[in-house]
């Protein structure tokens, strides 16, 4: 029987983010906003560098000690005040269709909920993509917008956009 579990990858693991990162957008470039050939080229700092943030975070899948998928919750300065975003989402295709992508949306808000200074998570999912709108919307996620983006594949299509909000510690 497998051994399933989501873990946050450390700095220590940024071999195995970059096999997924290469990975998904090899078998997925219309799904992400980065190329193969992008995540490539990447050098090993800059992949221990997106693991050494101090409030994003990446979380890997697993079976087993076998990373099978990913997910991330970033803050980034591009986005709006208070807001962080859910990204780089993938399984493996023999793991799909088994709740993992549910069970991370729901460990990347439950980790968004314990930080002071958030008020909303978001994410997209590019048009087309019904299997990310489902486990968006089983997340509780609600449509904020439609917007324009450039994907992994070099097309531009739209990217349907939304949000979650959450209870701000500010507040409390």
């Amino acid at each position: 029987m497998s051994n399933y579990y989501i873990k946050r990858l450390d700095p220590e693991d940024w071999e195995l983010l970059q096999e997924i990162r290469i990975e998904m957008c090899r078998n997925n470039p219309e799904c992400f906003l980065e190329s193969e050939e992008s995540a490539r080229t990447r050098s090993k700092e800059e992949w221990i560098k997106r693991l050494s943030d101090p409030i994003s975070r990446i979380f890997g899948f697993f079976e087993d000690n076998q990373i099978i998928g990913v997910i991330g919750i970033f803050s980034y300065d591009s986005l709006p005040d208070k807001t962080l975003e859910i990204g780089m989402n993938y399984t493996t295709p023999e793991h799909r269709r088994g709740g993992l992508t549910s069970q991370g949306y729901l460990h990347c808000l439950s980790y968004a909920e314990t930080l002071t200074g958030f008020s909303a998570v978001q994410v997209a999912h590019r048009e087309g993509n019904e299997a990310s709108r489902a486990s968006i919307m089983r997340a509780g996620f609600r449509f904020l917008n439609l917007t324009r983006k450039f994907f992994g594949d070099g097309q531009e299509d739209n990217s349907y956009n939304y949000i979650y909000h959450i209870a701000s510690k500010d507040n409390e």
